[in-house]
C-alpha cells in the first residue's frame, strides 16, 4: 500500500498508536487485520506484539506515507515517544519503568494493561483510548476523579479493542471501539456513582505527572525536583519499595495501618515486586502511600525508617543508579555501617580519659569515641 489512504483521520489528543490503526481501518470500510497485512508488507504478526510499546520505525514511517501524518507526529503515538522523560531513551521496551505490559499469547490479550476511564469514553464524539492510560501511576482520572478501570465491568475480561471484528467475514458498520470483545457489553454505560471516587489529592498528584510529560515542567509537584527523568525515576523507586514482598514492604504496612486503608487484592503476591504488574486497584493504594511520602519527603520517610529499622541496603539496585533527591536521605540517615575509630583517634580518647581520672579499657574508650559498647546489667539487689 504504497499511496495515500482514501479515509486519513488523524491521531486524537494523546492517542494510543493501536487505537489509531483501528480507527483508520474501520474509516476505510475494513477489518484490522487486513489493514494491518495490506499496510505493512503482509506482516502477520503485528498484533502477536505490543504495538504500542515496540513498532518497528519502518512502519511508522510506513503509515506517515500512508496518511500525510509527519513521522514525528506518529512517533507520539507510541509509548516510546515518551523516551528520555518518562524513562531513558536507552531502556529497552522490556520491563520499562511506569510502562504497563501487556501480556499476550499469539494475538490474544492476557494481561490487564490497558485502562480506561468510562466517563471519558463517553464524552468522546467517537471514543479513543489515551496513551496516558497505559502508565502504572496512571490510576485515576484527573478530569472525572474517579479511580480507572482495567476490565470489562460486565465479564472482567481485559480490554482487547483491536480484536472486535474478528470472526466477522466482513466489516460491519458501525463498529465500535468502546465494546466489549468478550461480552458486547459498552464500555461507557457505567455513571459516576457506579465507580470509585478518588481523592483529590491524588488525583491532583497523578495530574501533575501527567502535565509534565507534555513538557510542562512548571507542573512539578515539588519545585526541589523539578528534572522530569530524575523526578519519575525517583518516584518509581518509592513506588517499587512499596511493591516489595522483602523488608520494604514494612514502609507499605505501617503507612496503611496509620491510614486505616483496605488491604491489597490477593492477587498482589503474584506481582513478583515489581509496580507495572499490579491491577489497577492495588496500583491505586500504594501510590497514595508513594504521594504520602513524597509530598513530606524526606521528613516523613526518614521518620518511619527509622522507626521500623529499615537499612538503606534494602534501597541499592543491581547495575542501577538512584536519583540524589533519593539516594541523599536515604544514604544520610539510614546507612548502618559500623563506624570504625582511627589508631589515632583510639591514642586520643585513651589520653583523654587518663587526663581525667578515669578507667581506660576499650569498652569506656568505646564510650567516649560515641561508637557501639557493651553496657554492664545492673546486678538485682
Amino acid at each position: 500500500m504504497g499511496q495515500l489512504l482514501l479515509f486519513r483521520p488523524r491521531p486524537k489528543d494523546d492517542e494510543l498508536l493501536s487505537s489509531w490503526l483501528v480507527r483508520l481501518a474501520w474509516a476505510n470500510l475494513t477489518k484490522v487485520h487486513p489493514f494491518t497485512r495490506r499496510l505493512f508488507d503482509g506482516d502477520r504478526t503485528l498484533w502477536q506484539i505490543d504495538l504500542d510499546r515496540s513498532c518497528p520505525e519502518k512502519y511508522l514511517e510506513r503509515l506517515s506515507n500512508a496518511t500525510g501524518v509527519p513521522v514525528a507526529r506518529v512517533s507520539e503515538t507510541t509509548l516510546r515517544g515518551l523516551g528520555g522523560v518518562l524513562f531513558e531513551d536507552s531502556e529497552s521496551c522490556v520491563n520499562t519503568q511506569w510502562l504497563l505490559e501487556i501480556k499476550k499469547r499469539g494475538r490474544a490479550r492476557l494481561g490487564y494493561a490497558q485502562q480506561y476511564c468510562p466517563l471519558c469514553l463517553s464524552e468522546d464524539p467517537e471514543p479513543y483510548f489515551r496513551r496516558m492510560w497505559r502508565l502504572a501511576f496512571s490510576v485515576v482520572c484527573p478530569k472525572h476523579r474517579v479511580v480507572m478501570l482495567d476490565a470489562c465491568p460486565v465479564c472482567r475480561s481485559c480490554v482487547a479493542f483491536h480484536t472486535a471484528d474478528y470472526g466477522d467475514w466482513l466489516y460491519r458498520h458501525p463498529m465500535n471501539l468502546a465494546r466489549c470483545v468478550s461480552c458486547g457489553a459498552d464500555l461507557r454505560t457505567l455513571s459516576r456513582d457506579d465507580l470509585q471516587a478518588a481523592p483529590d489529592a491524588l488525583c491532583g498528584f497523578v495530574g501533575q505527572l501527567q502535565d509534565i510529560l507534555t513538557l510542562d515542567e512548571s507542573s512539578a509537584p515539588r519545585e526541589d525536583v523539578a528534572i522530569p527523568l530524575v523526578l519519575y525515576k525517583g518516584l518509581h523507586v518509592l513506588a517499587s519499595a512499596m511493591a516489595s514482598m522483602g523488608a520494604t514492604a514494612k514502609l507499605r504496612d505501617v503507612i496503611a495501618r496509620r491510614h486505616g486503608l483496605l488491604p491489597l487484592s490477593p492477587a498482589f503476591g503474584r506481582c513478583r515486586g515489581r509496580f507495572e504488574n499490579l491491577r489497577v486497584g492495588d496500583r491505586f493504594l500504594l501510590l497514595s502511600y508513594v504521594q504520602d511520602l513524597f509530598m513530606d519527603w524526606p521528613v516523613g520517610f526518614v521518620s518511619l525508617a527509622k522507626q521500623i529499622r529499615l537499612s538503606s541496603s534494602y534501597f541499592q539496585r543491581y547495575r542501577a543508579t538512584i536519583p540524589y533527591w533519593v539516594e541523599q536521605p536515604i544514604r544520610w540517615a539510614l546507612y548502618g555501617k559500623h563506624y570504625s575509630p582511627s589508631e589515632m583517634e583510639w591514642a586520643a580518647a585513651a589520653e583523654w580519659l587518663r587526663r581525667s581520672g578515669r578507667t581506660v579499657n576499650p569498652n569506656t574508650v568505646r564510650k567516649a569515641l560515641g561508637v557501639a559498647y557493651k553496657q554492664k546489667a545492673k546486678r538485682a539487689s
